[in-house]
């Protein structure tokens, strides 16, 4: 009898340790009336999907002032003394969702329909296997004792940030210097959503191995390849609200292809869950001669006669003044420098194994410390801008300011006035692209 009471003890002492590094309850939030619970975490080709689960069981839409800043969420693991930041893109966006705005890389604020639940979900470096983790989010407590599994995820439909708003995978196709990607949308509740759209500006394929984003793209008015398009806003939108209770949107998008050695993608939507290890067929991948764009194949050498490109053997050259790229003394990309900033996108997917250097440059007005430090932040963002639009890897691009040592006009005229026009020409970022041998 002692030996049987001392066993069931045991068990239950194991239960109760293994309650605590694995709870099995959903444990309680900031958010009034809103549970979190571990959905997963899991990790292949060196990435580890994180994903939350926050559920509403209440009769009332919950929400919260406080945002969740992706920054801050936090893998630790104690016995190696690491902690694991979220992933970014070269764009300096975090890999993660949903997404209320970019402010500090990307951020969340939580909005839970009544009798919902919404996925949180983040990209981290993958951790050693048999890692113990604490997952460290905003508004809730801590999940200890957490291990990643080896195994991608296989489904093919997901929920939304929109509930009850589903999606599911129909195809992926590569050829032509382009990856078709098609969803279905499905509403099979009651009554309309109301939320953000689905900016395609925000779209992206990803593939784990090498980190890389892949974007939507652009016909030559600068709108997005992709369907459907309630609005050119941020250059296409489509508003999740028109898709009607009971009906359905199919939704169709054009990404620059990854490299054909690369035969599963993640698909990243905004407010959709992510579409993981979704396989790619056909080739066709980057590299390909041209990009086909709205059924015709951008002009490459049409875009370099209207950037005004130098062209050699060895290199192209660009030089961009600054007045069409940053508002004054500014250092954040205007939008209507997308067209032109697009151009050069262009010549450098027609340019994959290039080595490119950015290089910023200012007038002689000010300080020499000041107008290094801007021409540096200028460089440094045009730079991000261009990787993400053309997908070229952040390790063949560098950056330089070099301030108002290296003008190409004069500041003053002759008689000592002030010169705008030449002060303009200075104001520059050059793109220089150094061609990878045959």
């Amino acid at each position: 009898m002692r030996k049987g009471l001392s066993s069931i003890l045991l068990i239950l002492t194991c239960v109760l340790l293994l309650g605590y590094a694995h709870p099995l309850a959903a444990e309680e939030t900031e958010i009034p009336g809103v549970t979190a619970e571990l959905g997963f975490a899991r990790q292949y080709n060196g990435v580890l999907h994180l994903g939350i689960r926050l559920r509403n069981t209440g009769d009332k839409e919950a929400a919260t002032g406080k945002p969740i800043p992706f920054g801050k969420i936090v893998l630790a693991d104690a016995k190696a003394a690491k902690k694991y930041s979220p992933l970014k893109g070269a764009d300096g966006r975090y890999l993660a969702g949903p997404v209320s705005d970019w402010s500090d890389g990307g951020r969340w604020f939580p909005l839970i329909p009544a009798k919902s639940e919404i996925l949180l979900w983040v990209l981290f470096d993958a951790v050693p296997q048999g890692a113990s983790l604490s997952i460290q989010v905003p508004l809730m407590f801590p999940f200890e004792g957490v291990a990643a599994s080896e195994q991608p995820a296989t489904a093919k439909e997901v929920g939304s940030a929109l509930p009850p708003l589903r999606a599911s995978f129909v195809s992926a196709a590569r050829s032509a210097g382009q990856l078709k990607v098609r969803l279905k949308v499905t509403h099979p509740g009651k009554q309309k959503v109301q939320g953000l759209p689905l900016r395609y500006a925000d779209a992206y394929a990803f593939d784990p191995a090498s980190k890389r984003k892949y974007p939507v793209l652009k016909d030559q008015a600068g709108i997005y390849l992709a369907q459907p398009i309630s609005d050119n806003g941020d250059g296409g939108r489509f508003w999740y609200a028109y898709v009607e209770p009971g009906g359905q949107a199919l939704v169709s998008l054009t990404f620059q292809p990854p490299p054909d050695t690369v035969r599963a993608v993640d698909i990243m939507i905004p407010l959709l869950e992510p579409f993981e290890n979704i396989p790619v067929a056909g080739e066709g991948g980057a590299g390909a001669a041209g990009i086909a764009t709205a059924g015709k194949s951008q002009d490459l050498e049409g875009a370099l006669k209207e950037l005004n490109a130098e062209v050699t053997a060895q290199e192209i050259k660009v030089q961009l003044r600054s007045d069409l790229l940053f508002d004054f003394d500014k250092a954040e990309i205007k939008k209507e420098a997308a067209p032109v900033l697009e151009k050069v996108a262009l010549v450098l997917r027609s340019n994959p194994g290039a080595k490119v250097l950015v290089e910023g440059h200012t007038d002689g007005v000010g300080k020499d410390s000041y107008n290094k430090a801007l021409s540096e932040k200028r460089a440094a963002v045009t730079a991000r801008w261009l990787i993400a639009a053309s997908g070229i890897p952040a390790s063949q691009v560098q950056t330089r300011g070099w301030g108002k040592t290296r003008p190409v006009a004069h500041n003053t005229k002759p008689d000592g006035a002030d010169d705008p026009e030449g002060r303009a020409k200075n104001r520059r970022v050059e793109i220089i692209i150094r061609k990878a041998a045959p």
